[in-house]
């Protein structure tokens, strides 16, 4: 903050680093900087997340003609895939967190804080039986958690590569679709080499629902292979 001062500079902060339940503390220094005249503060929604998922940030250097033409194809897809009921839940999710921002004591805010710690800890307890399972079994090399989602991280053993035969993570994605209808996100996506069986998994039911799925992926990827 103090280089921004100095050399009046806007600071952008995604918010989901300050309203997820995993996030740590190394975000603490935007809180600090809330009075700054140019802090800037983005939130958005999520149509299976609100409290979570915000606009994500991100820069780009590009000539303005093509800048402008990515900026009227956006406005398009925003106008043409949203309806005017979830504007509307847009709009009033954002106000109660702007209000929440500015510790307004009212009856909106106290359900809606209520309503984000309930999900919260749903979405803590199922992401914790998620990671329990993961490291229960043999196949499973690694289990991350971001500060920030629903969402784990995993690497799957290379050992693996043989027993079902597939090469890559793209492979195992296909396979995972095609055996047990499961959708995972192939690791390369995120820039890891394809060559690791890598892949992101998204708890967006229940608890249960999140479990079940965990498991039969694993049964799918292990063949023989016993927890």
């Amino acid at each position: 903050m103090n280089f921004a001062a100095e050399k009046d500079c806007y600071i952008v902060v995604d918010a989901i680093f300050e309203e997820s339940p995993n996030a740590k503390r190394i975000f603490q220094a935007f809180k600090n900087s809330s009075n700054y005249y140019k802090l800037i503060k983005l939130k958005g929604l999520s149509k299976d997340t609100p409290q979570l998922t915000d606009l994500r940030l991100g820069w780009s250097i590009c000539k303005n003609q093509y800048f402008n033409e990515r900026l009227l194809t956006l406005s398009e897809v925003t106008n043409f895939s949203n309806s005017t009921f979830l504007e509307s839940l847009a709009t009033i999710d954002l106000q109660n967190r702007v209000w929440a921002d500015n510790q307004v004591n009212n009856e909106y805010v106290n359900i809606y804080k209520n309503e984000k710690d309930l999900y919260h800890r749903k979405i803590k307890a199922g992401l914790d039986r998620g990671i329990k399972i993961f490291e229960q079994s043999k196949i499973v090399d690694k289990v991350i958690s971001p500060d920030a989602g629903n969402i784990l991280f995993v690497k799957i053993s290379d050992s693996v590569k043989s027993k079902i035969n597939v090469k890559n993570d793209h492979d195992m994605f296909v396979y995972v679709l095609e055996k047990a209808n499961i959708l995972i996100t192939p690791g390369h996506v995120f820039g890891i080499s394809s060559d690791e069986l890598w892949f992101r998994i998204t708890m967006s039911k229940s608890i249960e629902n999140f479990e079940a799925g965990i498991n039969k992926l694993l049964t799918v990827l292990e063949g023989d292979y016993v927890i």
